[in-house]
């Protein structure tokens, strides 16, 4: 309950910035707290269930009220988190499985209506619900969860991968270099995976030197200095920094920077033709709409 409490008022309404220091809570964002959150809930739910033919139960009107009232507060505090995800149909069909839900945790047996409050009832078939609950649960689970986190086996998915290939062929003859990924955010983890040192993989801890080099003024170090996913886009004018959200921010590297960086290679998701005055690109890799570059500076 104790981590319930911390997590709820963080996810909530946040917390003073001194108290969310001490608790730690300022090595995440509220955001991703929230996952956590959602977690210990149903640690608390298994835990609560185990004791939940020894607990007192409610009459049926207050259960109804209850019930009412939590599943409408669950889905639109849902909708309200992820806006326009769930239609007004499917809120509807939410809250009214949510509220039964609720309604049989909370009532008791014998205030039921009495077509409801037959013994034979709750004995006879309380085991084949309980397994019909249980499995229909597990089937939404995977359904659900399936299209976001599929299920894999082994690192084919990566380093059967062209691109793969041809960034560790290059890797193997070049281990000092230094690499940036142009393009897609899922781009710098993958470079990560194959052995490129990428300027822009996520960031658990700031790398204050670099930045420091791109910000000498410490203008933008507010938006660095913190646990970041970090978007690239190249410019001609000054390298300049622009916090997207709380874990994610967007560099946008000057022309005339680059050689601070020391950056050698460019993966991209999109053609580059770069030839200016500071530098020019030569292109190693061209293949279904990835590219590799290397970067020779004059």
């Amino acid at each position: 309950m104790v981590v319930t409490v911390v997590l709820g008022i963080y996810v909530a309404v946040g917390m003073p910035p001194f108290l969310a220091k001490l608790t730690l809570m300022t090595y995440s964002t509220s955001g991703r707290c929230a996952d956590m959150l959602g977690y210990v809930q149903v640690v608390l739910f298994v835990a609560a269930m185990t004791h939940y033919r020894e607990e007192e139960k409610i009459k049926a009107g207050y259960s109804i009220i209850i019930a009412v009232l939590l599943s409408a507060f669950a889905v639109l505090a849902a909708n309200r988190y992820v806006p326009d995800y769930m239609s007004k149909g499917y809120m509807a069909l939410s809250m009214f499985v949510l509220a039964g839900i609720y309604f049989c945790c909370l009532t008791k047996e014998e205030t039921l209506p009495k077509f409801l409050n037959n013994r034979k009832f709750f004995v006879e078939y309380s085991k084949k619900l309980y397994c019909t609950g249980l499995i229909a649960i597990i089937f939404v689970s995977v359904i659900t969860g399936i299209y976001i986190r599929p299920l894999m086996k082994g690192l084919d998915a990566i380093y059967s991968k062209p691109l793969s290939t041809a960034i560790q062929d290059i890797v193997s003859k070049d281990r000092e270099a230094k690499w940036v990924a142009h393009g897609a955010l899922p781009l710098p983890g993958f470079m990560i995976s194959c052995g490129a040192p990428t300027i822009n993989s996520v960031n658990t801890y700031p790398n204050m030197k670099l930045w420091k080099s791109l910000d000498k003024a410490g203008v933008y170090e507010e938006v660095y200095n913190r646990y970041a996913h970090i978007l690239v886009e190249f410019t001609d004018g000054e390298t300049s920094m622009e916090l997207i959200q709380p874990d994610c921010f967007c560099l946008r590297l000057s022309y005339q920077d680059f050689e601070k960086t020391d950056i050698d290679y460019i993966v991209s998701s999109s053609s580059l033709e770069i030839d200016n005055q500071y530098l020019s690109t030569e292109e190693l890799y061209n293949e279904a709409g990835s590219y590799i570059y290397k970067i020779n500076y004059k």
